[in-house]
């Protein structure tokens, strides 16, 4: 590495400023001295991972930047692909027993015990305490609450907005500005 950084620098006709090519050779000798040096497989190194076997090559020439184990190298080295992150799927709903109006009560009135300002998984760990359901069936209840009384008041304006248009339109009351 230090040759070809001295190479790169000096060139064959001098220093990199005086050769009419410098800047090239300035920027091979930057990336030279960038890239990381690569180790060399020492049988000392390759024998802690298994002897002079190909996985013990890839361990030890993997082994300052690798996370993965000798078993996951071994299955990649056999053909297989190692695992990758995927995406979130819908996981299928648990069996649950159907809400009661006293449970969605308990669910509103613990909702307006427990602050919003408490960290989210304590606070429904809470809630789901006093209810005596899952986080998760909780959380999926109030959605739900919260979804199906907007939808109620956005239909509460809509129908409001109609009656008085209509109203208006009979001449009993003045439209609404």
């Amino acid at each position: 590495l230090v040759r070809a950084c001295s190479r790169a620098a000096v060139g064959a006709n001098g220093p990199a400023g005086t050769h009419p090519a410098g800047t090239h050779q300035t920027r091979a000798f930057r990336r030279a001295a960038s890239t990381p040096p690569r180790l060399p497989h020492n049988p000392a190194t390759m024998a802690a991972f298994g002897g002079d076997d190909a996985l013990g090559a890839m361990m030890a020439a993997t082994l300052p930047r690798s996370t993965m184990s000798k078993d996951q190298m071994q299955s990649i080295a056999n053909g297989a692909r190692p695992k990758t992150a995927r995406p979130k799927t819908a996981r299928p709903k648990k069996d649950t027993k159907p809400w009661t109006k006293e449970d969605v009560t308990k669910l509103k009135k613990a909702c307006k015990e427990v602050p919003s300002t408490v960290e989210k998984q304590q606070r429904w760990r809470q809630i789901s305490g006093i209810v005596g359901r899952s986080k998760r069936e909780c959380y999926d209840k109030y959605k739900e609450l919260k979804e199906a009384q907007k939808t109620k008041n956005e239909l509460k304006k809509t129908m409001t907005r109609a009656f008085e248009e209509r109203l208006a339109a009979l001449g009993l009351k003045e439209p609404a500005a």
